[in-house]
């Protein structure tokens, strides 16, 4: 079995060598991991910022660390493995991916508003494939602190 720090390993080089898809197979298991084309790319520099620049609200996706099985609630208990809707910090925990008898954390990357749960309960998922939509607490605040301004 290949271990989760190779499959991550693999996908680091996959980004900076440009390729988008691989596929492994073995008698044991088979592999196939699909990158974002460009995704390697380096951002192009930030314009100088304008005196009043309007910035776009734009919820981050909260993906699957492997392929597998989403767990949005324990499978025994039927509790929620986190909060379904409204404000998390960085690093609380949101959901539970599957393979075999592993299960992988997913948590939040940062401070913010839970949006949205794109995934159901026991839903197949593949790598890097969103789960959730978060809403940054630092874009939440500005968006808020920009309809104050208008108001006034």
């Amino acid at each position: 079995m290949i271990a989760f720090r190779e499959l991550q390993s693999l996908v680091n080089q996959m980004q900076r060598s440009g390729l988008t898809r691989l596929q492994i197979n073995s008698a044991d298991y088979a592999i196939r991991m699909i990158c974002q084309p460009g995704s390697q790319l380096p951002a192009a520099p930030a314009p100088e910022p304008a005196a009043v620049a309007e910035v776009p609200v734009t919820p981050v996706a909260v993906t699957a660390p492997m392929p597998g099985r989403l767990w949005l609630q324990d499978p025994l208990s039927g509790k929620n493995v986190g909060p379904v809707s409204g404000p998390v910090e960085a690093g609380c925990l949101l959901a539970l991916v599957q393979a075999g008898p592993l299960c992988l954390p997913v948590r939040a990357p940062q401070d913010g508003i839970l949006t949205s749960i794109d995934a159901t309960q026991g839903q197949a998922v593949e790598y890097a494939q969103p789960l959730m939509h978060l809403l940054p607490a630092g874009q939440q605040q500005t968006k808020e602190h920009d309809h104050a301004q208008h108001r006034s």
